[in-house]
């Protein structure tokens, strides 16, 4: 047999290689993997989502599960490639859209807003304390501790680690660390070096963090990326399957997250801030329930089954050496404290506490709401003395995930939709426009944009329908997906477009009402509409590139004046960063998350009407 031609074009690269014929029916995400073009196979692989979307532009595939030739027939055919392999008939010819590589960055959100003040007592600290009296020459326990007590003058108790010796003479520096249940004294011996932190947020697609100088509480340097964690699954439901049907799968998540995306950040901070790992001493994450598990090597399947109970929720205080191996001297001290933080429930993770910390909500008499409308699409509501709380199953449609040409903000993303009707046009912005960088698909604030600017200009009905008349105006910009799907090009020419689809705004009004629905059910329990709402926080990287007006204007945040909308940014990463910072914060977290009332939307009468309702566009 010949070798099999495979010709692939990414971008402006064209690339020619010869498959051997003992290769030549492998699996198309491994045959492109080996060639250098590794493609975001987000669900593992299992063609549930739309991360590895190619075009076969000419030959023949084979469909792996039907095991059918699936052919190009003389235009660009859009296939998973997760579903097909080569079939040893050459050549084949492709074409790759950025937002299907896994090499594709995003811009991942490591801004944030912080609303509340903040004392400087962090988690890990030095403390300096005098003996009194002129003998013996050496510390008792005891008096270290009474020392140390007297100084910290908070309340809570002290006690000396096995590991901590006691100093002599008068005068004793010693490391304090911050524990749920006090503090640490965890060494009493040449405790003057620099104390270095870590705030982290470990979302299920991206993961941020931050290096902290604790002496100061000054940042030195921050990174984000992707969470490896994706490439086994695209969501938490997903992820806890796994788990549930195969245990070896913890342990493969944890590395995933932990060595393989936190560890590299860390060194990548470090390097930045010219610091020195073994002053890393403290290491807070916020994250969503089952990320936090994961992150602590836990089996997370009892959130994948009713009662949906976490293993822990509380406030847990882990050693680097537990989650990053024995030999992480180069991120950090081994011995450093990791800090998960506590979450209000199974689907209201630490993400959620963290972030009505730093909005301020918690202090709030309201009513304010917090949403992070994300893929669970977390909602906390403040009213007087209450915190009513819930997740809602938006899916992953505002990420792009599903959607025709769906992707995440980041080089060539378009973020923002206008329109006019007579004569009807679509102006987009995308990322690198100015740079000449070619569109290359649809964020979820353009998502936003495109059913306010469509309801708004008669492009779209209540129920979502093209208006075929009103896009009819540009002769060129209505078109058959895949021949059958009607759609819409936003940007791009013929051979390149960016279009949304009418399933696309199917699935987005989906999205949208999940969240619409939940804002509205935990109003309903506090017997509140939305014009009582003095303040809605939008969190997330979502909420931060997102239109106040067209957000209210669609019917996402229904029935919000755009005024009283504020985004905020990366409120999980504010929150971990204030609890390192300030141990008070800390200890108010873990009371704020067993403060929340958690509200079941599957158990609540009226969800499934409000979620109907909010099926249209208004």
């Amino acid at each position: 047999m010949r070798p099999l031609e495979l010709q692939i074009e990414s971008g402006a690269a064209r690339h020619t290689a010869l498959i051997p014929p003992e290769r030549a029916r492998e699996d198309l995400p491994s045959a492109l993997r080996r060639l250098g073009f590794p493609l975001n196979t987000r669900c593992g692989g299992r063609g549930l989502c739309d991360g590895c979307i190619v075009e076969l532009l000419d030959g023949r595939l084979t469909h792996i599960a039907s095991n059918a030739p699936v052919e190009a027939a003389g235009q660009p055919l859009r296939i998973k490639a997760c579903q097909h392999r080569l079939d040893g008939h050459g050549p084949v010819r492709l074409r790759i859209a950025a937002r299907s590589l896994l090499a594709y960055q995003p811009q991942i959100v490591t801004d944030y807003r912080i609303n509340v003040s903040c004392a400087h007592d962090p988690l890990v600290q030095h403390i300096t304390v005098r003996r009194g009296g002129s003998s013996p020459q050496r510390w008792s326990a005891d008096a270290l501790i009474a020392a140390v007590a007297a100084a910290r003058d908070d309340g809570r108790p002290v006690r000396l680690a096995d590991s901590a010796a006691v100093p002599g003479g008068d005068e004793a520096t010693v490391t304090v660390e911050y524990r749920p249940d006090g503090w640490l004294i965890t060494a009493a011996r040449d405790a003057s070096a620099p104390l270095l932190g870590v705030a982290v947020d470990v979302g299920t697609t991206t993961v941020a963090l931050l290096l902290v100088d604790l002496h100061t509480g000054r940042t030195l340097a921050r990174a984000a990326a992707f969470n490896a964690q994706m490439a086994l699954g695209d969501d938490v439901i997903t992820r806890i399957t796994l788990c549930m049907h195969d245990p070896a799968m913890v342990r493969r998540l944890q590395d995933a997250v932990a060595a393989r995306t936190i560890a590299p950040l860390l060194r990548t901070a470090l390097g930045d801030a010219g610091a020195a790992p073994e002053n890393v001493r403290c290491i807070v994450v916020a994250g969503n329930t089952t990320m936090l598990h994961l992150l602590a090597g836990v089996d997370p399947s009892p959130l994948g089954v009713v009662p949906f109970t976490p293993v822990f929720r509380d406030h847990r205080v882990l050693k680097a050496a537990d989650i990053f191996g024995q030999d992480c001297s180069d991120i950090c001290s081994p011995a450093a404290a990791v800090h998960l933080l506590p979450s209000a429930s199974a689907y209201v993770g630490a993400d959620l506490t963290a972030g009505m910390i730093a909005t301020g909500l918690a202090y709030d008499e309201g009513p304010c709401l917090l949403v992070d409308a994300g893929t669970n699409g977390e909602i906390i509501l403040k009213h007087r003395d209450r915190l009513l709380g819930c997740a809602t199953a938006a899916g992953p449609a505002f990420e792009g995930t599903g959607l025709a040409c769906g992707m995440r903000a980041g080089e060539g993303a378009i973020i923002r939709i206008t329109m006019r009707d007579r004569p009807f046009t679509v102006d987009a912005v995308w990322i690198g426009q100015e740079r000449s960088v070619r569109p290359a698909g649809l964020c979820g604030s353009a998502y936003v944009d495109f059913l306010a600017e469509g309801r708004r200009i008669g492009l779209l009905s209540p129920p979502g329908r093209f208006n075929t008349e009103l896009a009819a105006d540009d002769g060129e910009r209505l078109t058959r997906w895949n021949g059958t799907d009607l759609a819409l090009r936003i940007a791009g020419d013929r051979t390149s477009p960016v279009f949304i689809t009418q399933g696309d705004v199917s699935k987005l009004l989906q999205a949208k009402a999940a969240i619409a629905a939940g804002i509205l059910t935990l109003l309903a329990r506090a017997g509140l509409a939305p014009q009582d709402v003095r303040k809605v926080y939008l969190a997330g990287g979502f909420g931060t590139s997102m239109s106040p007006a067209n957000a209210a204007a669609c019917g996402l945040l229904p029935g919000f004046a755009p005024a009283r909308i504020e985004p905020v940014g990366n409120t999980s990463l504010a929150g971990a960063l204030l609890a390192l910072l300030d141990s008070g914060m800390a200890a108010e977290l873990s009371t704020v998350a067993r403060t929340v009332e958690i509200v079941e939307l599957n158990l609540d009468p009226g969800f499934e009407d409000r979620y109907i309702d909010n099926m249209c566009l208004p």
